[in-house]
Parts: C-alpha cells; structure tokens; sequence
C-alpha cells in the first residue's frame, strides 16, 4: 500500500496528466505532513475544482467549517466570476480509519449560503487502508472520475514505479509544457503594425487639426470622411479613409488607447498579415453599414476596425473556448456588450459601423483562420466570403439604385464656392440640399443668399420668405428679406416689420439695429 503522501502525489499526476487539469495552489491549513492540492478545469464556462486533503485526524466541525470557508474562498476568485456553472469537489484523503462522525460531516448535504451562489459542492473521502472510496453524488458527465477510478490508481504500475519527488517533476514538466502551449497562442506575432496604424493616426490627426481642426466638418470631408452622396457618386475610397480619421480629441485618444491594447493581443494571436487584414476589412465593412443604414451622417474614425478586432476575439474564443473563458473571455463579452449598449443610448454614436465591424472583424478571422489552425469550419468560411460579396455588392446597388441623401456639408461647400464667387457651383450644392430636406430653413436661406448675389431679388424673397415659413425664429432671413423690401421694393413699412422682429428674436443684432437706426433717421 502507498503512503498517504505516495498516494496524494499520484491523484495529482493523473489529474494533471490524464485529465487535463492544472494545480493551482498548495497549502497546509489542516494537514501537517502532507500538502492541500488544488486543481482546475474548465469546459467553456463551467468550471471542476477538486481539492484533495490528506488528513490524519480531525473534528467533524472543521470538515463543515472547511466547506463552507473553501465555498467563500471560491466566490472571491476570477474564476467563479468567469463560470457559469462550479462544480466543487472535496476529497478527503485518510490512511487509517476516522470515525463516523467525521465522514457524516464529509457526506453530509451543507445548505446555501446566504449568499446566492453557483457553486455545486461534492464531497467524498478515501480509506487508503480499505481502498475504500466514497462520494456523495454522482461526478460531472464531463469529467470520468469514479469511485473506481481512484482505487486503481494504487495499482497503476506508470506511478508506483516513481517516487514522490519524480511524480512531482513529471507534474512540473507537464505543467511547464502546458503552460508553453498556452503561451503560444498570444505570442505568434509581435505587435507591428499596430504602431504604424497609430503612428499614421497622429499624423492625420495633426495635420486635419492644422488645416482647420478635426470638428471642422469640411476638413473631414476633404480628407476622406465618409459622406454617403458622395460615395454614391463613385468616391469608393470613402470607405477605406475614414478608418484614419477622427473627430476630436477624445474621440481621437479613445480609439488609439483601444488600438492600443487590442492591437497588441490580436496582432500577437494573428500574426501581423492577418492582424492587419482583419483590421481592415472589418473597418470596411463598418463603413459600407454606416453607409446602408445611417447614410447622412458624416462619419470618421477607427470603431469600426476596433470592433473588428473584438470581432476577432470572439473567433478566436469559439475555436479555444476553454482557454478563452479562463484569460479574457469574460472581459472582451462585457466590453462589448457595454459599448454596444451605449451606443443605441447614446446620440451621435453611429452604431451601425461598430457592428458591421464587429460582423466584418468575425468573419474575416474566419476567412483567414488562426495560424497554423487546419480550419474544418467550412461553412463559416463560406458564410465570410458571401458577406464579404454582399457587402461590395450591397454598395454598388445603393450607389445605383437608391436615392441617397447629401449631408450638411453641402451648405459648408455652397457657401465657400458663393464666397469665390463660383456662383454655378454653389447653386448645384444648395439647389441639392433643398432637394434632399425641403424642410429646412438654412437650405432656402442659403440659397437666397446666392439669388441676391446674382440679383435675382423676387426668386431670394421668395428663399426667404420659405425660410421663415419653415423657421419663424430665423433672424438673419429676416434681416436680408428686409434689405430687399428697402432697396429693391421700397416698401418701408415691410422692412420696418421685419427688422422689428429680427430685433425681437436676436436683441443683440447690431446690423439690425444699425439699418433701424438709419432708417427712422431718414424718415424724421
């Protein structure tokens, strides 16, 4: 018969070999000769805790307190927060008989603690001396450990022939190699060109805010934001540019940060090729969703390709799950999950780019595979391919086939062509814009503007007198609608009422209150 220490040591090596378990902690809170042993497994998000405690003697009541302070032990740990199911496991190891008042309490049923807890407990203990073993419920179906299983491990020739110290060096070894393994998966790449796609998000950023700033609606558009009109008018690249841009610095600072991070993990799970491919194809395929689906907002910046990496992740967890759901697993799901939230609550948030990329970032992964992966998921790669097609596809039909609208960006553009007095050009911008939203006042009052400059002052009246209709707070239309009716109708009292009302809305006009001024000085 082996010593409770022999035998101790060997559970060990089986458990970490046969398995596929790994010893997580060693302690001596009750055994003095030989050492508490700690192990873990985990299938997905359901975890296996075996303790096994060698015990010379004890008391009954610290069996039920060692239960209960293993369970709040437990529900402090990463990894309960991770499981969504625990499955723990108590074996208490004696060489000679206890009494049956002690292994009452290892059988025992203990309640829940007040606490709501997931943790389903089974307990059991071994007689070395009988080669008795006994459990007080069935194991997981996912774990073959019976009865059976721990009485023949006497028997087992592979462990009898080792010494302690042996088995605990085979248990290193394995652990060590295991360990490796793990670590080759986040270390296939260093992180390259993460860098350069931050270092090329500086420059731009610099130079978009020395042109003009990076809020600057015009300075995004001229250096490739995307604008849905002007993508369906065959500026494709539209598409890919705005990965590079952002809007403001905090937008600017948060997607660098998030690149960062991510780009440093998925580069280094991918390989840089494949990182970079999955960066920007997943960037894409968020633009080509913003433009489907939120097609007048000018949009500009890295969430798409950031949420493509996410997306990536998220590959990467349905090929390795277990060891996905012991790293990161639970993390990368709530950041999501947040981020996505946020966005449908909060305005001005184009969440239609993140989850194309989030889409896009998934299924380029899969298209591409992990390294050195024999990718057996056909059907996941077929599905990427289909919507990588139905991406470019869908974006030829709307650029063909639907109306889409032009942005604010027109107005910014017709008043710099009136300004150069390319009066051709700026009629073409506002006489757009008043097509796509006939109801807002700014397009007619614009667009009076350049009938004024033309001298075409009945077809400018009648701009402004739409801008009014549509918006009777507008102040400056009634301010040039009043400089019609004094000079080119010399209707007094017209110009009079509406230089009042123009006062009323904006008391701090001063043109307004010039042109009154001189007007009641003529007239006196």
């Amino acid at each position: 018969m082996q010593s409770l220490r022999e035998y101790l040591w060997s559970i060990a090596l089986n458990l970490v070999k046969d398995q596929q378990f790994s010893i997580i902690n060693i302690d001596t809170s009750i055994a003095q000769e030989s050492p508490i042993l700690h192990f873990i497994k985990n299938e997905k998000r359901e975890y296996f805790y075996i303790r096994l405690v060698p015990v010379d003697y004890v008391w009954p009541n610290q069996i039920s307190q060692d239960r209960e302070l293993i369970k709040e032990q437990l529900q402090k740990t990463k990894f309960y927060n991770v499981a969504k199911k625990f499955h723990l496991m108590n074996l208490y190891i004696f060489s000679s008989n206890s009494s049956e008042d002690v292994q009452q309490a290892i059988l025992n049923e203990i309640g829940p603690s007040a606490k709501k807890s997931k943790i389903e407990e089974i307990t059991g203990y071994i007689h070395l001396e009988q080669e008795e073993v006994k459990i007080n419920k069935p194991l997981h179906q996912w774990l073959p450990l019976t009865p059976d299983w721990f009485t023949s491990l006497d028997h087992n020739s592979r462990n009898l022939s080792l010494t302690v110290y042996e088995m605990i060096e085979e248990i290193k070894q394995v652990e060590y190699t295991r360990e490796k393994e793990m670590k080759s998966f986040f270390h296939f790449g260093k992180p390259f060109f993460t860098y350069i796609l931050i270092f090329i998000n500086v420059i731009l950023y610099g130079l978009m805010e020395y042109f003009g700033g990076s809020t600057n609606s015009e300075i995004l558009l001229q250096f490739g934001a995307k604008e849905s009109y002007l993508i369906s008018q065959g500026e494709y690249w539209r598409l890919i540019s705005p990965i590079f841009l952002h809007i403001g610095f905090i937008h600017f600072a948060l997607n660098n940060v998030a690149l960062h991070y991510l780009g440093n993990l998925t580069e280094r799970i991918y390989g840089s090729f494949r990182f970079l491919f999955i960066y920007l194809i997943g960037g894409v395929i968020g633009n080509i969703s913003s433009f489907l689906f939120s097609p007048d907002a000018i949009g500009a910046g890295a969430s798409g390709s950031i949420f493509a990496l996410f997306g990536a992740l998220l590959y990467f967890g349905l090929n390795h799950p277990n060891l996905f759901y012991r790293t990161m697993g639970r993390d990368i799901i709530s950041i999501i999950g947040i981020n996505l939230v946020f966005g449908f609550v909060v305005p001005n948030i184009d969440n239609f780019a993140h989850i194309g990329g989030l889409v896009g970032g998934f299924f380029a992964a899969a298209l591409i595979h992990l390294p050195k992966q024999i990718n057996k998921r056909w059907i996941l790669t077929g599905v990427s391919i289909i919507i990588l097609i139905t991406s470019l596809g869908s974006v030829w039909w709307a650029s063909n086939h639907r109306e889409v609208k032009v942005s604010q960006i027109w107005l910014l553009k017709g008043q710099k062509a009136l300004q150069n007095k390319e009066l051709e050009e700026a009629e073409r911008y506002f006489s757009e814009y008043i097509h796509f939203y006939p109801d807002e006042a700014e397009g007619y009052f614009y667009y009076g503007n350049l009938l004024f400059e033309k001298e075409k002052f009945s077809a400018a009246k009648e701009k402004y007198l739409k801008a009014i209709e549509l918006n009777s707070e507008f102040a400056e239309a009634r301010f040039n609608l009043a400089l019609i009716y004094l000079y080119y109708e010399d209707n007094l009292a017209e110009t009079r009422k509406q230089l009042m009302k123009a006062l009323e809305i904006r008391p701090d006009f001063k043109e307004a209150k010039d042109l009154l001024y001189n007007l009641d000085k003529m007239e006196s």
